[in-house]
């Protein structure tokens, strides 16, 4: 899903044809992918490269479901499956509640893209800054809206909830743009002046 959030936002920028900087995206993704696996499990990468416990880990579980959750992500992926339906196996393995099987697909399947797209955004040598989009209705949290609300802002830097990319909480639907200050411009220009009457008037 990293990989994928990558090449989406590669085609959009327009440089799919470039293979240095899509090969440096993809390891980026890569790279972020493997330390999120571990973290989900309650682990961590050693200094030596091996994987160890971690003493800080906001989730542990055994090796049995850990192994059996890894399967289920990996042929989900293989065959396309919707988060809905990558939330219903890993349900189905017994770790996990309906609720919270689904809810962990999403929000992952959602952080993976996200991060799919900043690595894209930081290696095309084109992006600058990133700006969060929302669903744009009524269940958008404050925290989006307020992230939304901030414009643009560096690729290295947190947006208000401190999160570099969506999702800022669980069943988080938001998104990561790549943010052109001219564009905003250009909008805003061609936007009716307060008073003035529009074309649909």
């Amino acid at each position: 899903m990293a990989e994928d959030g990558a090449k989406q936002t590669l085609l959009e920028l327009g440089i799919e044809d470039d293979a240095k900087i899509t090969e440096q995206v993809f390891t980026s993704a890569k790279d972020w992918a493997t330390k999120r696996s571990a973290e989900l499990v309650g682990k961590s990468w050693g200094e030596d490269g091996n994987l160890v416990d971690n003493p800080d880990a906001e989730m542990a579980i055994t090796d049995a479901t850990r192994d059996d959750i890894r399967e289920a992500v990996a042929q989900a992926l293989e065959d396309g499956d919707s988060a809905a339906e990558l939330g219903e196996t890993i349900e189905g393995l017994g770790a996990f509640s309906e609720a919270r099987a689904e809810m962990i697909a999403r929000t992952e399947i959602i952080r993976a893209h996200g991060q799919g797209q900043l690595a894209a955004m930081r290696d095309s040598g084109v992006v600058e800054r990133k700006a969060w989009s929302t669903a744009e209705d009524d269940d958008v949290s404050e925290e989006c809206e307020a992230n939304a609300d901030q414009g643009g802002i560096d690729l290295d830097d947190a947006f208000d909830s401190g999160d570099d990319a969506p999702p800022a909480h669980p069943n988080c639907r938001c998104a990561l743009v790549a943010y052109f200050p001219e564009e905003r411009e250009e909008d805003e220009d061609e936007q009716p002046n307060e008073g003035e009457d529009s074309e649909e008037d």
